[in-house]
């Protein structure tokens, strides 16, 4: 039997890698419909979706006492029906149907929620966080959540997820986590410097005499460009670990809170840089909008999380007297960038956007929010075809308002499998493994400060699922790669597929031999590679670091 040894090549792009291609046995296409034939123990397997759905009345009271028959639940603006449904009034099941009896709710009881805190790190300035951290923490210390209420907190610096704190209903353990999270250094002082290597103002106290309303009305500048493509490139990494944060973490029963607190995400990243509401920018060529936001939601509605964002910058600062009337338009305008995006991820999961003032009550405000809702749940008609439903809920009685989720995605095996992955690459959230053994081949200068890396893969064989075929014994894995650079930018590169294949069984032991050549840059600080092996459903990972895991050195 020969077992193949497998090469990729890989072209730069102006932050990290643009393109992997494999030349390897079989293609993308046929690896797309194997995929799909697939079951995987890595994905999600969610059968029912619950609907959290609070109503209102014209005074902006909880409407109570509603029944099941007067809701209409509409999916793609078809009806479907309602298969579970419950009421919960101050914190409490108020009545329900026999079928949530096995779940766990029971009228009468408490209901309890689990709040994740994602704290970014990476872009909030140190005291914006901590004066969010210690609002939160005297939010705790007034016991402004029931006991059975669950609490982890984690955090987010650049280049990997921390977990301060698990799953945890100890009020002291909860106590102990913020402080340990206020002590951290918030990073967005360094995001502030590269702002200003790249000759781009967006400090309000810089703002004054600058070029905001100057330039291109529609494109901008070639310094412009470059700080957008990064900073697009740091927003994508920063969505990522919120995403992988839901994802890695235990899935609890019942109902679920992201509290976001956000060092300041604008939603159009093209304008945010423009950064003045007289130029409209065009030509645009990073991810930014839904495009870089969606994803988050998705997965928050897919496991069941509103999303309450949380406006930790609050309102910008300008320093020095006599602030200008056209410096106060830009402030205005670059504010609102950043609560449009909050307005959006708690809009899409049915929680609600905390900006400015009532970010420093922001576990009082998402607690009380919590309280009280109906509870619908529905089995959707799954296909796994990467089609967006929209939903909507109505309800038979005048004067009220509703909100509730606003759709979710019916992703494919190869999209959840994507998913997972980006969770477990960088963030480690997955399966960190010891079996995949990565080292770093020959490095070559590529120009332009870019250079060839090649990324030598050990697979043992003992790790990969064989199944019979009429041709003999298979196996398949999808490899997938991504790396993250010094200034928190990160890039994935597209799977390809491994496939092996023999007229007789495989050695139970014994090495399959890939390599990958990526283009990177010189501040490139991790590469980490994730085999998933298709058959067998379990994902092996593992990573390379700036100056380790040299070949050379290997025994």
């Amino acid at each position: 039997m020969n077992v193949p040894t497998s090469t990729c090549s890989g072209l730069g792009s102006s932050i990290l890698i643009a393109l992997i291609t494999a030349i390897l046995l079989g293609t993308a296409g046929v690896a797309d419909a194997q995929l799909a034939r697939r079951t995987y123990s890595d994905t999600l397997d969610v059968k029912v979706l619950n609907l959290e759905v609070v109503v209102s009345d014209r005074d902006g009271l909880r409407a109570p006492e509603l029944a099941m028959g007067d809701f209409t639940l509409l999916v793609d603006d078809e009806p479907v029906p309602i298969e579970y449904f419950t009421e919960v009034r101050n914190g409490a099941y108020v009545h329900t149907v026999d079928r949530y009896e096995t779940a766990g709710v029971v009228a009468g009881k408490p209901s309890g929620t689990s709040f994740l805190v994602f704290i970014d790190e990476f872009l909030a300035l140190d005291e914006d966080k901590k004066k969010v951290l210690t609002a939160l923490k005297g939010r705790v210390e007034d016991g402004e959540w029931p006991p059975l209420d669950r609490v982890a907190i984690v955090a987010w610096d650049g280049r990997g997820i921390e977990v301060i704190t698990d799953w945890t209903s100890d009020k002291a353990a909860v106590l102990a986590a913020i402080d340990t999270a206020a002590g951290r250094p918030g990073l967005g002082n360094l995001r502030q410097a590269e702002r200003k290597e790249q000759g781009v103002a967006l400090d309000p106290s810089d703002l004054e005499g600058s070029a905001a309303d100057g330039g291109d009305r529609y494109r901008l500048d070639t310094e412009e460009r470059i700080y957008a493509e990064m900073l697009a490139s740091q927003l994508e990494g920063t969505v990522g670990a919120a995403t992988a944060a839901m994802r890695g973490l235990d899935v609890i029963p019942g109902r679920k809170a992201l509290v976001l607190l956000s060092g300041g995400w604008p939603m159009n990243v093209d304008d945010w840089v423009g950064q003045s509401p007289s130029r409209s920018i065009e030509e645009s060529r990073v991810p930014s909008g839904a495009d870089l936001y969606e994803p988050l939601a998705e997965t928050a509605n897919l496991l069941g999380y509103s999303i309450f964002g949380v406006d930790v910058p609050g309102r910008l600062r300008s320093s020095g007297s006599g602030e200008s009337r056209v410096t106060g338009s830009v402030v205005s305008f670059l504010e609102e960038e950043l609560h449009e995006t909050l307005r959006f991820l708690s809009a899409e999961t049915g929680g609600l956007p905390l900006i400015d003032g009532d970010r420093i009550g922001a576990l009082g405000e998402v607690g009380r929010d919590v309280e009280s809702f109906y509870w619908l749940g529905f089995t959707p008609s799954w296909s796994r075809n990467d089609t967006r439903h929209g939903i909507r809920v109505e309800v038979n009685r005048p004067d009220v308002s509703i909100r509730t989720r606003a759709g979710y995605l019916d992703a494919a095996p190869r999209t959840q499998v994507a998913m997972a992955v980006k969770s477990s690459l960088l963030f480690g959230m997955g399966r960190p493994s010891s079996e995949l053994q990565l080292a770093v081949g020959e490095v070559e200068p590529a120009g332009d400060g870019l250079f060839y890396v090649d990324i030598e893969m050990s697979i043992p064989i003992s790790i990969l699922t064989i199944q019979e075929s009429d041709s003999g014994y298979d196996a398949e894995a999808s490899l997938f790669a991504a790396a993250l650079d010094a200034s928190g930018g990160r890039t994935e590169i597209p799977p390809t597929p491994l496939l092996l294949s023999s007229p007789v069984p495989f050695p139970t032991k014994g090495l399959v031999a890939h390599s990958v050549t990526l283009t990177l840059r010189e501040s490139t600080e991790r590469v980490a590679m994730a085999l998933y092996d298709v058959y067998g459903g379990k994902t092996y990972t593992n990573t390379i670091t700036k100056g380790e895991g040299n070949a050379d050195d290997r025994e």
